[in-house]
């Protein structure tokens, strides 16, 4: 692999994953493409238990499913412009929000 130059320039371990099953060096490399699921699968389960104890687990599972989509897709939310997210809340019933809360 250090010989092909796509992997030269991969910031993170979910990207090298992707590229080893895109480039199928994950069928030569099957020790090396196990361990970078057991890494990924460690984050995910550190990620939710970041999120339980920071809500004292005391949410619900959707909740909860939502709280890890937003840990772990950080980069794709720091996207969205800010005003979009302020203006879809303010469009929100205020029955709803209050209740969401």
């Amino acid at each position: 692999m250090k010989a092909d130059e796509r992997f030269a320039n991969l910031n993170t371990i979910s990207e090298l994953a992707k590229l080893m099953v895109g480039t199928n060096k994950h069928m030569g490399f099957p020790l090396v493409y196990r361990l970078l699921e057991l890494v990924l699968v460690k984050m995910y389960f550190s990620a939710m238990k970041i999120v339980k104890i920071i809500l004292r687990n005391r949410i619900g599972d959707g909740f909860l499913n939502d709280c890890i989509v937003c840990f772990v897709e950080q980069e794709f939310l720091a996207t969205i412009p800010i005003d979009d997210v302020i203006t879809r809340f303010h469009k929100m019933e205020d029955r709803n929000r209050r209740g969401n809360l």
